[in-house]
Formats: C-alpha cells, structure tokens, sequence
C-alpha cells in the first residue's frame, strides 16, 4: 500500500518550536487533501519527566494540555479530529515506533524542531528518523510559511528529482499522485553532475556533458513518459545535483515549490538516505518529501 494510493496517516511529530508548527500546519493540509488519518505526537524527555515527578509534577499531563492548545490553534487540524499521543523517551525512536504502529505512510517533521547546539545540519531527531523510518519522511525548513490554499497561489508545483535508479519511479509515481490531490503541475528535473577538470581538458568535459545531456534527455524522456503518460518533458540541468534541485524549489510569491525525491531506508539497503537528499533537505527554503522503498 503506498504512500497516496491509498493514504492511511500522516504523524505530525511536535516539539511545540516555531519549526514544528510549520510543519504540523503542511501535515494538516496534506491530511485534509489526501483524506488520511492525521496523529499528531509529542515526546518527553525521560530525565525531564523523572525530574519533575520530584518536584510533584506531572510533565506528562502537562504536555496533552499543551498538545491540545497546540491543536486548537489550527482550525484545520480541529477539524480532522487528529488523534493524539504523548509518551516518555526518545524522540527519535518514539516517532519511528508509533509511525510503525499506526501504519503510517508519510512523517512531517520540521528540519530542526529538535535542535541541539553541535548536532548536524538538520536536527539530530529528523536526521535519526531518516535514518530508521520505513516510510516516507516530509522535512519542512525552518521559516516555511504555508500558502493559502484558497488562491491561485496555493502549494506548488511538484518538482521531482529524477535519475536512472528504481527510487526515482517511486518519486515520480508519488509526484504524480500528490500533484493530482493538490491540483498543481508536476514537474520532473534530471542534474547531470559537472565535476572539477584541469584547464587543459575543458574541451572534452563539455563534450563529455553534453553527451550525457543528450543521453538522459531521450532516455529519462522515454522512460518516464512510459511510466506516467501525463508528465512533461524532463527538463535537465547540470552541474552540483544538491545545489540545482535546491534552486529549482527556491520559493517566490506565486511559487510555492515542494520537492520529491526517492530514498533508499536502512531496512532496504542498510545506508544512510543518500548525501544528495540530505543536503537539498538542509538548504532547500521549500519541503523536501524523501520517498521510501516501501512506496513501490
């Protein structure tokens, strides 16, 4: 069962950080578009709780009034009447666990709600679930403003980060569908890598680039064309492939660009979920949703 065909849940992971509103308000509007469950999860600190406990008082109930001011605030989300956890110990594995549980297809999570001072460029939560998730993982920048849907204005187009691997026909099929819900063009990219030469071999690598530019063009075009009949032409670009996707989603006020990309999981592949996705996901100023194996 994949990702959008049909949808289960969506977990919305919440730290109560500006970053994690942004993304609970993209993981409210994906529910309500795609017509899926929507859990929304807090996770407390097992020190904290314990250490409060001492004190006489329960962080636990603490963090469900939270929540559920957190919840309210978003008419949306009160209208999907989300269902709701909090629970005692690590974030990280608490989000993969109940992802697991609840069977859900997609994890919203902002790129540094859980961020703490010498961990990686995306937080060291997110970077964990990417890492374990078995699904797919919807990684939103800090300082995402989610547009109004209710205009001409609204999220999009998808942009699809496209390659000769069997992860990028999940992306593609995932692009496709999401599109369809959202009402907005897809889009699909191919960056030909532009390496480093010395002066001398400048001539050769051009004409090495542009055959592989020619390449990619008739086969990328074929292949995915045969694969889903309404998307454009493959539109290709060359040079670092992290920094072209990047600044193919850069936002502007008619443009509100999410890009989508296949991952590979440590289930499928026993690897991290790839440095392109990680670095797009760490720079980009627009969604990155990662696709996982298990879409296919």
């Amino acid at each position: 069962m994949g990702l959008l065909q049909p949808a289960r849940a969506i977990l919305a992971p919440v730290d109560f950080s500006d970053g994690s509103r942004a993304a609970f308000t993209l993981a409210v509007r994906l529910a309500r578009h795609l017509g899926s469950r929507l859990h929304v999860l807090s996770v407390v600190d097992p020190m904290m709780a314990a250490t409060a406990r001492k004190r006489g008082s329960d962080l636990v109930a603490e963090a469900r009034d939270e929540l559920q001011r957190f919840i309210e605030a978003c008419p949306e989300a009160v209208a999907l009447t989300p269902c709701r956890d909090v629970v005692i110990g690590s974030a990280a594995d608490a989000i993969v666990t109940i992802a697991e549980r609840e069977q859900a297809d997609l994890i919203v999570l902002s790129a540094h709600g859980w961020f703490r001072p010498g961990s990686r460029p995306l937080g060291s939560v997110t970077q964990q679930v990417l890492l374990r998730a078995e699904g797919s993982v919807l990684v939103v920048p800090d300082g995402w403003t989610a547009p109004d849907d209710r205009q001409d204005t609204g999220l999009g187009p998808i942009v699809v980060g496209v390659d000769y691997s069997e992860s990028a026909a999940v992306a593609v099929r995932t692009a496709s569908a999401l599109g369809a819900h959202l009402q907005t063009t897809v889009e699909a990219v191919h960056v030909v890598p532009r390496g480093p030469v010395p002066a001398r071999w400048n001539s050769l690598a051009e004409g090495v680039l542009a055959g592989r530019v020619a390449t990619a063009r008739g086969d990328l075009g074929k292949r995915f064309a045969a694969l889903i009949p309404s998307l454009g032409p493959v539109r290709i670009a060359y040079g670092d492939v992290a920094e072209q996707l990047v600044s193919e989603v850069a936002p502007t006020a008619t443009r509100h660009p999410l890009l989508v990309l296949g991952r590979s999981t440590v289930r499928a592949s026993c690897v991290s979920p790839g440095t392109i996705a990680e670095r797009a996901a760490t720079v980009a100023r627009s969604p990155v949703l990662m696709c996982g194996a298990s879409l296919d």
